[in-house]
C-alpha cells in the first residue's frame, strides 16, 4: 500500500479540501460514520484513508487555519467523518499578510502541533507516497504558514510535494483589475502574498498545479450556467480535477497511472515543476436538457410526463460526448482552470487521465489526432511528450452540486513554457506596489521579515520565467550558445 497525506491549509484550502473528501467518499463507499457500503467497490482505500480501532475509516488529511471560524465551521458540517484531532486553528487570523502567517506565536501555537499530528498520520502509513497540499497564495495562512509548512515538510520528510494552488486574479490579468471576477480579488496585498510563496513553491514542492479563481469563474458561468458562481462551485470544479489526479492511486486499472509517475513524466527539470490544466466535460443538467425539453415549442415544462422529467438529471448520460471530443475540449483555452492558453508558448510533456467508459483504442485515436494538430507544439527536445492513464470508475457528484455525471471524462496536466505568463502578470502587479513601498510596514512589522526577502522572490520569479523562456529555444540556438563542437 502506497498512502497519501493531504493537508489543506486556510479557508479556500479547507473549502477545496471539504469538496474533494466529499467525492472521494462517494468514490470509495465511506458513510459518514466511516463505514464502508459495499468493499468490492473500496478500491485502494487504504491510499486515502485510514482504518481506526473501531474498523471504521477516517480521511488521512490534515485542517490547519490561523482562523478559528473556518475550522468551526468543519466541524459542524463534516465532525463524523473528520478526525477532530486533523482539525487545528489558531487564535486568530492572518488578516491576508503573509508575515503574520510565519510569526513566533504562530510557529509555537499552530505549526508544533501540525507538525505533531502530521507526524502520527505519517506514522499510520507502510509506505508514504506523496503530500497532496491545497491552498491558495492570496492570503494571509495560505500564503504565509502554507510556505512556513512547505518548509519544514521539506525538512522533516523525503517525500514528494504535489501542490493545488490557487493563483489570486492579479496573476491572471495584466490589467489594474480584473475586470471578470473583481469580487473574487480579496485584497490589494495578494501580489506581495503570492509572490513570496511562489519563491516558496520553487524550491519546496515537486509539482504544483496552478489554479485560478478568474478562470474557473469564467468556467462556470459558460459551461454549468451559472449566473454569478460562488467559491462553491469553484470548489466543485477543483475536488473533480484533485479526484481524477489520484485515481490511478486509489482504483486499479490496466492503464493506471499513479501521482509519481505523472511526476516523473512531466517534470523536465526540477525547478520547472508548475503545471497548467483542465477538465472536461464541465456540463450542467439545467442547461442541456432544454434542447431535447424545447423539441415540441410551445410545450410547457408542466405538460412533459413524469417519465421525461426523470430522464433530464440523467440527460448527460443519453447525450454523451465522445472520447475524441473531450480530449479536443480538454486542449482549448477555455477549458483551462487559470486564465493561461498553454498554445501560447511550448508543450514540454503532457498527462492525460480519462475515466469512465473509455478504450485504450479511441484514446490512442484521439490523441495521434492531437498531436499532429498545428496549434499545439511541444519542445524540439521533447517532440512526443503525452502520457496517459486510463481508470474504469467514472465520475461522481454531489447530490447539491451543479456538475452533472458523465460516462467518460479526462483530466489534463500540462507543461508548457505558456505558464510563465502567470508569472510574469504577477510580477507585473507585484512591481507595480512594490516600487512604491506601498503597504509594505504591515509585512516589515515585529521584525519578522526584511525588504530583502521581497527583492529575493522577485528575482528567483524572473528567474524562473527566463528558465522557462529558455526551453523554447530550439537545439541550433543552444548549440550556438555553447553546445559541442568539433574545433579542438
Amino acid at each position: 500500500m502506497r498512502e497519501v497525506v493531504t493537508i489543506c491549509i486556510g479557508q479556500a484550502g479547507g473549502q477545496v479540501g471539504k469538496s474533494f473528501w466529499e467525492l472521494a467518499c462517494l468514490e470509495h463507499g465511506v458513510q459518514n460514520d466511516g463505514t464502508l457500503l459495499d468493499e468490492k467497490c473500496a478500491g485502494s482505500i487504504g491510499t486515502l484513508y485510514s482504518e481506526s480501532k473501531e474498523e471504521t475509516w477516517e480521511p488521512r488529511t490534515l485542517f490547519v487555519d490561523l482562523d478559528p471560524e473556518p475550522i468551526e465551521a468543519l466541524q459542524k458540517s463534516a465532525a463524523s467523518i473528520l478526525n477532530p484531532a486533523s482539525l487545528i486553528s489558531g487564535k486568530k487570523s492572518a488578516g491576508h499578510i503573509f508575515s503574520r502567517g510565519r510569526s513566533e506565536s504562530v510557529r509555537k501555537e499552530v505549526l508544533n502541533v501540525a507538525l505533531d499530528r502530521i507526524r502520527a498520520l505519517v506514522d499510520q502509513c507502510e509506505c508514504l507516497q506523496s503530500f497532496i497540499i491545497l491552498n491558495s497564495l492570496g492570503g494571509g495562512t495560505g500564503s504565509g504558514f502554507g510556505s512556513l509548512l512547505l518548509e519544514s515538510l521539506s525538512k522533516n520528510y523525503r517525500k514528494p510535494k504535489t501542490g493545488f494552488h490557487i493563483f489570486p486574479s492579479c496573476a491572471e490579468s495584466s490589467s489594474n483589475f480584473c475586470s471578470s471576477s473583481p469580487e473574487f480579488s480579496s485584497s490589494t496585498l495578494e501580489s506581495y502574498n503570492a509572490m513570496l510563496h511562489a519563491h516558496t513553491l520553487t524550491d519546496h514542492t515537486d509539482t504544483s498545479v496552478v489554479l485560478g479563481n478568474t478562470a474557473i469563474y469564467d468556467i462556470c458561468r459558460s459551461s454549468l450556467g451559472v449566473t454569478r458562481p460562488g467559491y462553491g462551485n469553484f470548489n466543485e470544479i477543483i475536488g473533480q480535477l484533485i479526484s481524477a489526479s489520484t485515481l490511478g492511486s486509489r482504483f486499479d486499472s490496466a492503464l493506471s497511472v499513479d501521482i509519481s509517475e505523472t511526476q516523473t513524466g512531466l517534470v523536465p527539470y526540477p525547478r520547472l515543476h508548475f503545471y497548467l490544466t483542465s477538465f472536461a466535460p464541465i456540463t450542467t443538467d439545467v442547461a442541456l436538457p432544454k434542447a431535447k425539453l424545447n423539441a415540441k415549442v410551445g410545450e410547457s415544462i408542466c405538460d412533459i410526463p413524469t417519465r421525461v422529467c426523470q430522464l433530464v438529471s440523467d440527460y448527460a448520460l443519453y447525450e454523451e460526448p465522445s472520447v475524441l471530443d473531450i480530449t479536443k475540449a480538454a486542449f482549448e483555452a477555455g477549458a483551462s482552470l487559470v486564465k493561461c492558453d498553454p498554445k501560447n508558448g511550448m508543450y514540454m510533456s503532457c498527462f492525460l487521465m480519462y475515466r469512465g467508459e473509455v478504450s485504450s483504442k479511441d484514446v490512442n485515436e484521439a490523441i495521434k489526432l492531437q498531436k499532429v494538430r498545428d496549434d499545439i507544439k511541444f519542445v524540439d527536445w521533447c517532440p512526443t511528450g503525452m502520457k496517459c492513464g486510463i481508470a474504469g470508475t467514472p465520475m461522481v457528484v454531489t447530490s447539491d452540486g451543479t456538475m452533472v455525471k458523465t460516462k467518460k471524462s479526462v483530466m489534463s496536466l500540462v507543461s508548457s513554457t505558456a505558464v510563465r505568463h502567470v508569472f510574469r502578470r504577477l510580477a507585473e502587479r507585484f512591481d507595480v506596489i512594490f516600487k512604491k513601498k506601498a503597504f509594505l510596514h504591515s509585512y516589515l512589522a515585529g521584525d519578522i521579515m526584511e525588504e530583502n526577502e521581497f527583492i529575493e522572490a522577485r528575482e528567483n520569479i524572473e528567474d524562473l520565467i527566463r528558465d522557462y523562456e529558455d526551453c523554447e529555444l530550439d537545439d541550433d540556438a543552444d548549440e550556438d550558445e555553447g553546445g559541442f563542437s568539433d574545433d579542438g
